[in-house]
């Protein structure tokens, strides 16, 4: 007769029970701060991403706006004023043919949009923005780097070097850049966007 012997399982020990633990443990530690850089990578790219696009809109809008920049209603340059960080211009951005002042500035990491209509004759225009609205957030450029460079008719092959001093002299521009410096959060993407455009106004004497 065969005689078989059957060999009771061991359990585990507290030892390999306590090591077992702490792998799984660390495992699905490593696992989720896989899956929370994941998202955090994820968000910030959407960030971005919805940032830059709202941003590309306004300067495509902007583009337009000053391209077809023309004398107010009450007559004089088509451009009102223009600084570093502000500019001031007409044009009929609704196409109502009336001709709005439009104000393009930076104000604390914003880029904005203020609209003024004229009054009834005489045609005068407020001297504040009557309707003000956020077009773009997120903007980094620093005090010694402006969003808006002027340039006149000369020297058009070397704007770097060129751009006109500010405040400006409205009938002596020919040529304006907005250049936008971005970034949704500095602290964790250091590194910034830039977008720019170069725009002529139609109605310039130049």
């Amino acid at each position: 007769m065969n005689l078989f012997f059957l060999k009771k399982s061991r359990g585990m020990t507290l030892i390999e029970v306590t090591t077992a633990s702490t792998i799984l443990i660390f495992i699905s530690g490593v696992a989720v701060i896989a899956l929370l850089r994941t998202f955090s990578i994820n968000k910030s790219t959407v960030e971005r991403g919805l940032n830059n696009s709202t941003l590309q809109i306004s300067i495509s809008n902007f583009t337009k706006n000053i391209r077809e920049a023309r004398q107010s209603d009450a007559g004089g340059y088509l451009i009102f004023s223009g600084n570093d960080f502000d500019l001031r211009f007409f044009s009929d951005i609704d196409n109502d043919l009336v001709t709005e002042k439009i104000h393009y500035f930076l104000e604390d990491g914003y880029f904005k949009l203020g609209v003024s209509n004229p009054t009834s004759f005489p045609v005068q225009y407020p001297t504040e923005d009557e309707i003000v609205r956020i077009i773009g957030g997120n903007i980094v450029n620093e005090n010694d780097q402006p969003i808006f460079y002027y340039y006149d008719g000369e020297n058009l092959s070397d704007l770097v070097n060129n751009p006109l001093s500010t405040p400006i002299i409205p009938d002596e521009v020919s040529l304006i850049k907005l250049h936008l410096i971005t970034n949704v959060n500095p602290d964790q993407n250091p590194t910034n966007m830039e977008l720019e455009t170069l725009v002529r106004p139609r109605n310039v004497e130049y």
